[in-house]
């Protein structure tokens, strides 16, 4: 019996431990797609990773930033619809919450660059901005959530 209770409690822990590290890499992936309905491609190549302290309802700000490398992955992100048009407002909004997480400049967006982007808001003035730099295949994530 005892045994049985062993293997069931290390079954337990591997469980937990994938799920674990699964959460690592897809959790800002997944976290569009449940706070926002947006489905980017899922990637393990998490290169830069920050956020506020969180608050009791989730609220405050987050940055990520993926580098995609498979060609599926890439089609799915140029099938999306983004905007292209250079837009200085959210250039600023965003360098605005970077400023307030604390960026290094040398994990900031470079807006001199090309760029593609993505912005949605809810009710509550939470907001999504996805900086799609295509040819970099680099896609930087800010969630503000109030």
């Amino acid at each position: 019996m005892k045994k049985k209770i062993k293997k069931v409690l290390l079954i337990l822990l591997i469980l937990f431990i994938i799920i674990i590290l699964y959460a690592k890499f897809v959790n800002s992936i997944v976290g569009v797609h449940i706070n926002w309905d947006v489905k980017l491609p899922y990637t393990t190549k998490i290169l830069h990773y920050e956020r506020t302290k969180v608050g009791l309802i989730g609220d405050g700000i987050s940055y990520t930033i993926v580098k995609y490398n498979s060609s599926r992955s890439i089609k799915k992100l140029n099938d999306m619809t983004w905007e292209i048009d250079k837009n200085i407002g959210l250039e600023n909004k965003i360098n605005e919450l970077l400023d307030r997480i604390g960026v290094e400049s040398i994990n900031r967006i470079d807006f001199d660059k090309q760029y593609k982007y993505y912005v949605k808001t809810k009710n509550d003035f939470s907001a999504l901005y996805l900086i799609y730099m295509e040819g970099e295949k680099l896609v930087y994530i800010i969630e503000n959530i109030l």
